[in-house]
C-alpha cells in the first residue's frame, strides 16, 4: 500500500509541475485528475481490505 500512495503523491506533483508550466490542455488535466482519482480509489479499497482482514484475524484469535 505504500508503494500506492508514493506513486499517487508522485502522480500529483506530476500534475502540479506540468500544470505551473503549461503544458497540459484541459482534457489532458481532467484525465490526469482522473487517472489520480481513481488511483485514490484503489487505496482507500486496499485500506478497507487491510481493515476487514485485521477485524477477520481479530475475530478468529478470539
Amino acid at each position: 500500500m505504500a508503494k500506492e500512495k508514493k506513486s499517487l503523491q508522485k502522480n500529483i506533483e506530476s500534475l502540479e509541475k506540468k500544470k505551473r508550466k503549461g503544458k497540459l490542455t484541459d482534457i489532458e488535466i481532467e484525465k490526469e485528475n482522473i487517472k489520480i482519482s481513481k488511483q485514490q480509489i484503489k487505496i482507500k479499497e486496499l485500506e478497507a481490505d487491510v481493515e476487514d482482514a485485521q477485524k477477520k484475524l481479530g475475530k478468529v484469535r478470539n
